[in-house]
C-alpha cells in the first residue's frame, strides 16, 4: 500500500492516525540507506582497491542487513560516471524508496 492509500485509510476512519504514522515508519528512509551502504562501503574500501568489487560487496552486505528488517527492499549497485549508486526498490510499491551515490 502507498503513502496516499494509507493516508486515505485514515481520513476515512478506517486507521487511526498513530496507526497511520506507524506504518510510515515501518518504511526504509533515505538516511537510514545511506548510513548502512556508508558502513559497508567503509569495510568494503579496505578489503579492495576495484570499485566494481566494493559496488558488488557493499550492495550484497547492505541487501543482506536490510532485507532482516525491510524484506520487501532490493538493493541494487549500478557504477556511474559519478561514483557507485545504490538504490533500494520496494518490490512492493514497485518504487525506488531511496537511492545514495558514493
Amino acid at each position: 500500500m502507498n503513502k496516499e492509500q494509507l493516508r486515505m485509510q485514515m481520513l476515512a476512519g478506517i486507521i487511526t492516525e498513530s496507526q497511520y504514522k506507524a506504518t510510515l515508519n515501518e518504511n526504509l528512509t533515505s538516511d537510514e540507506f545511506e548510513e548502512i551502504v556508508d558502513k559497508h562501503e567503509e569495510d568494503a574500501t579496505e578489503e579492495s582497491d576495484d570499485s566494481d568489487d566494493i559496488g558488488r560487496m557493499v550492495s550484497e552486505r547492505t541487501q543482506e542487513e536490510i532485507q532482516q528488517k525491510y524484506p520487501n527492499i532490493t538493493v541494487n549497485y549500478v557504477p556511474s560516471n559519478k561514483g557507485r549508486l545504490y538504490t533500494a526498490f520496494d518490490t512492493n510499491e514497485e518504487e525506488i524508496v531511496a537511492e545514495y551515490t558514493v
